[in-house]
């Protein structure tokens, strides 16, 4: 957990809406990409909204080997 909360104080900073232009990005762009780094974080610090996101991915990859892809 304390690995999820590094990566995420980091990623947070670099991507901060008020830091779009040193990352060459428009505000709307920084904005969906800050929000897209907090939900992922709230989901990684919920055990209950991790282990729902865990066993969706293994869905979803099972969809994919029946498919063939």
């Amino acid at each position: 957990l304390s690995e999820i909360k590094t990566a995420y104080r980091k990623l947070a900073v670099q991507k901060h809406p008020d830091k779009h232009l040193q990352n060459g990005l428009d505000e709307d762009e920084a904005k969906k990409q800050f929000q897209e780094i907090q939900g992922a974080y709230e989901v990684l610090v919920d055990p209950q909204r991790r282990k729902e996101y865990d066993e969706r991915l293994k869905y979803d990859d099972s969809i994919f080997v029946i498919l063939g892809f």
